[in-house]
């Protein structure tokens, strides 16, 4: 279909177009730098009415046009294909209903293209809904897609993987993860929540809180200072603190950058971050500078609305940002919880090596106090820990 368009479209540039209204359209384009609807609309307009041909010589087509700096200019660097999916976007944007408001990135409306328009409407208003009933930031394309499978299969998918799921942001940490939290805690409380609410609050007993409303990552939402801050950070991605292709960054990205932010600028002494073991992706990469712990267990989250948990397919990462010797408290409580590379195994304090050389004798007797004496150094050390942990 889009081929059969762009044809036509080429067919029509050759029967006219003038200079001045290719120029207006661009300049129109230039002049709408957040605004990507005005641009693809401008720029649908020079593909289908063929105002492109009287910038190109000879045969050449819609595809020349993008790759000349005028158009780079006015629309960016688009591929045929990108410029495609940008045009049909806007096609779905003119089927919406006037009440429901437009996304700020074309990404989110790719997976309504194949369906009919009014159905197009239909969907994007259940998805709006939602957004509002979950109070999430943005419509989530992974909302989008369910409803469009479920529209076009009639049954209902069901996709709640809290690490995941931009559907909700509501996903609690269990007492046994926050029991660790607040034992790293200098004053054996969290006086700082970034990612919290009023609910969960119940249970964390933060001594301040960052609710979604906030909107903390948002630059201008100022942080309270505070000496330990924590955060459960949620899944999804933002569509409106680009800049990428799509617009789109990752939620955990960016609370680790704004923590990394606060410290440096001393508005807080020390942070714990709770996100997924995202291997792979760019934004992880940051937190190989500092020190965290992979968790030895699938995390089961408490959802606020349901009796039962939701236990992730991923695994989860503990970071730590703050002063030296919180760093070293974080190793040392956190590494029986899972791996902190460098410093323990999994969940299990590292034990030097006893090497005793066997001294010659008719018995393994050497080889047995070799043994003895490697248990009692490994008991001596599991003990010291314990007393450790407890006098803190």
């Amino acid at each position: 279909m889009l081929l059969f368009l762009v044809g036509g479209a080429q067919q029509v540039g050759r029967r006219g177009g003038s200079m001045e209204s290719l120029e207006s359209l661009e300049l129109e384009a230039r002049a709408a730098t957040e605004k990507w609807v005005t641009k693809a609309r401008a720029l649908r307009r020079v593909q289908r009415e063929g105002w492109y041909v009287k910038a190109c010589s000879g045969e050449e087509g819609f595809c020349s046009y993008l790759a000349q700096p005028r158009a780079i200019a006015a629309f960016g660097r688009l591929s045929k294909s990108r410029a495609s999916q940008v045009i049909a976007a806007v096609d779905v944007v003119d089927n919406l209903y006037p009440e429901d408001p437009c996304p700020p990135s074309d990404h989110v409306l790719r997976p309504l293209v194949t369906l009919a328009p009014a159905s197009q409407a239909a969907v994007w208003h259940r998805a709006v809904g939602i957004q509002r009933d979950t109070d999430a930031f943005v419509v989530s394309r992974t909302v989008v897609e369910r409803l469009c499978q479920e529209y076009r299969t009639g049954t209902v998918v069901n996709r709640s993987d809290p690490y995941t799921s931009s559907d909700s942001f509501e996903w609690y940490s269990p007492p046994e993860v926050l029991t660790v939290v607040k034992a790293l805690c200098p004053s054996n409380n969290i006086d700082l929540d970034i990612c919290g609410s009023k609910e969960s609050n119940k249970v964390v007993g933060a001594t301040q809180v960052l609710t979604l409303h906030d909107d903390s990552i948002h630059p201008s939402t100022a942080w309270p200072s505070a000496r330990f801050a924590y955060g459960n950070v949620p899944g999804g991605v933002r569509y409106d603190l680009g800049p990428t292709k799509d617009g789109s960054r990752s939620t955990a990205g960016l609370f680790l950058e704004r923590a990394e932010k606060e410290v440096a600028t001393g508005n807080l002494q020390n942070v714990l971050l709770h996100v997924r073991a995202a291997v792979g992706h760019v934004w992880f990469r940051n937190i190989y500078k500092y020190p965290h712990c992979w968790w030895r267990e699938h995390i089961a989250f408490i959802h606020p609305h349901r009796d039962d948990t939701a236990q992730t397919i991923h695994g989860s990462c503990f970071v730590f940002i703050g002063e030296e010797w919180m760093q070293e408290r974080f190793v040392r409580i956190f590494s029986r919880h899972g791996y902190v590379p460098g410093k323990t195994s999994w969940a299990t304090p590292r034990v030097p090596k006893i090497i005793i050389r066997p001294v010659p004798c008719g018995n393994n007797c050497a080889m047995g106090a070799a043994a003895a004496l490697h248990m009692l150094a490994a008991t001596a050390l599991q003990d010291r820990d314990d007393s450790e942990l407890e006098s803190e």
